[in-house]
């Protein structure tokens, strides 16, 4: 048992947010502010026309800054990643057509080629999030116990699996606000591979109806992982939830990530 948990242990990057920023660098990583995209780049928005409404931008990670701490060389060695969503709506990515409701972008040209853009007229001001720099760090994880009984198609029980993490060295509070890169996701309820392949087929999975339909999509399930995952964004002053103290969680297929194909990313949400 503890060899199997620890053949599936994954490297991640945790980012713990900082107040302070660089002035001086906006190519820098961050969460919130303004996003420092391509000079010929807009703003990405939901819809089209007059009911169209722009995204809240979440976060901006340079590549270069995480490379150091990303040991098992999964992403990419420099460019800028981009992490936008609707917090209007607060799709959770259950439905095929909520994929107008996010956007991660990847930009692999020179960080020369980027200028500040400015917040959109029609972005409430709740939704402009405070700039916060990220340190960044990294360590072992496994993953919970939801997951680890999808990805191996086993029926332990929970308390016996944490037991078993334990010994290995390899648990920690989940409950914690946790932004982190790569890695499992620190779930508030159960596993969301299944879905992400599911719903990247064309299937809605908001309803019962695709339950009997998850066995024939399990197998490809475990070719997501996290790239992404989002908490509560909060300082002083300002404080954004997801859903009812949630998270917010980008996957990508590891085929996609190793060939750079970002824009194949699925998002879900789960509250507490």
């Amino acid at each position: 048992m503890q060899k199997e948990i620890l053949n599936l242990r994954r490297n991640a990057i945790h980012c713990e947010l900082l107040d302070e920023i660089n002035p001086k660098c906006s190519a820098s990583s961050k969460i919130g502010g303004k996003p420092c995209l391509p000079k010929k780049e807009g703003w990405f928005y939901v819809g089209n026309g007059d009911k169209s409404y722009p995204l809240v931008f979440v976060a901006q990670i340079n590549l270069e800054d995480v490379a150091k701490h990303d040991k098992e060389h999964v992403l990419p060695e420099k460019g800028m990643l981009y992490f936008f969503y609707d917090f209007i709506e607060e799709s959770i990515g259950c439905h095929p057509e909520d994929k107008e409701h996010f956007k991660v972008f990847y930009h692999e040209g020179e960080l020369s080629e980027l200028e500040e853009k400015d917040y959109p007229e029609n972005l409430q001001e709740d939704f402009r999030i405070p700039e916060f720099a990220i340190k960044f760090s990294m360590r072992d994880e496994v993953p919970m116990c939801e997951e680890y009984n999808e990805i191996t198609d086993g029926k332990i029980d929970y308390d016996d699996y944490n037991y078993e993490v334990a010994r290995v060295g390899l648990d920690y509070n989940h409950d914690q606000e946790i932004f982190k890169l790569l890695g499992y996701a620190d779930l508030c309820q159960g596993s969301m591979l299944i879905e992400c392949e599911m719903v990247s087929n064309g299937i809605n999975c908001g309803d019962f109806e695709h339950l009997p339909l998850r066995t024939q999509y399990s197998e490809k399930a475990t070719d997501w992982i996290l790239l992404f995952q989002v908490d509560i964004i909060s300082n002083a002053e300002f404080e954004l939830m997801i859903g009812d103290t949630g998270r917010l969680y980008y996957y990508i297929r590891k085929e996609d990530l190793k060939n750079k194909r970002f824009e194949k990313c699925w998002f879900m949400t789960q509250s507490l």
